[in-house]
């Protein structure tokens, strides 16, 4: 019956560290028909514009095979809502996308983040600039507004397709504290700044054309938007408290 007993207690312990959080997602997108034309990206599939520049619309193309949009360095900014997602219970919230960067200047710009469906506030900000190298650029991610101490990832080739994930951590306790990891290919490509103000909530993911001489050119393919709860290990608890229970009854 010892034997039982422990081995009762290591099933739990192996349950509880082994136990994952589920992740669920809350928005995606391939912009295919039939949910989308060719044309401007404004109103359909419930994509709205952030602000007020109508300049260089963004427009989705190829729709009928493979659909896309295509960003480039300045015009109108564009927001998808989902089921707002507050911070309470979230472990993370990851926005992945295929994206092919075509060009870059200057100093460099974000062009794809998270937000609250707000105007203003826009988290999970993902960069890119022009890299020392003729024919690379380098990418950065930063959890919230503001550049300082931006820390920027290894050299990637112009023009050649990769899949970003930028992941937003929420850490519990004070402000300016939550952190994150940009992705490439599945692979750890640079860790997020910790800057601005930390997220209250989330509702959106946007597309953004930043400033006319930083912002870079970029075709953008299949977004989805995933939340990861903060893991309940109220099973494994459970088991553990039951195997103790019959430890101590045995002893007795």
């Amino acid at each position: 019956m010892r034997k039982s007993i422990l081995s009762l207690l290591a099933a739990a312990a192996l349950f509880s560290f082994g136990e994952t959080a589920k992740a669920d997602v809350v928005y995606s997108t391939d912009f295919n028909s039939p949910t989308y034309t060719d044309g401007g990206l404004i109103s359909q599939d419930s994509w709205a514009i952030t602000g007020t520049s109508v300049v260089n619309p963004i427009s989705v193309a190829n729709t009928a095979t493979n659909g896309n949009v295509s960003l480039i360095a300045t015009g109108q900014d564009v927001r998808r809502a989902f089921t707002a997602q507050p911070i309470a219970g979230l472990g993370s919230i990851d926005l992945t996308a295929d994206v092919n960067v075509t060009a870059v200047q200057g100093a460099g710009d974000y062009f794809i983040h998270l937000g609250d469906d707000s105007a203003s506030n826009f988290y999970g900000r993902v960069y890119a600039r022009p890299s020392t190298n003729s024919g690379f650029f380098q990418m950065a991610m930063g959890t919230s507004s503001g550049t300082a101490g931006l820390v920027w990832g290894a050299d990637l080739a112009i023009g050649t397709p990769v899949t970003i994930n930028a992941r937003y951590d929420i850490v519990d306790g004070g402000t300016l504290n939550d952190t994150g990891l940009l992705s490439v290919n599945g692979g750890a490509y640079i860790a997020a700044t910790t800057t601005g103000t930390d997220a209250l909530t989330f509702a959106s993911v946007s597309l953004r054309q930043g400033g006319g001489t930083t912002g870079p050119s970029v075709t953008i393919d299949n977004i989805i938007v995933n939340t990861t709860a903060i893991p309940e290990p109220g099973s494994a608890v459970a088991l553990m408290l039951a195997a103790f229970g019959l430890a101590a009854t045995r002893r007795r």
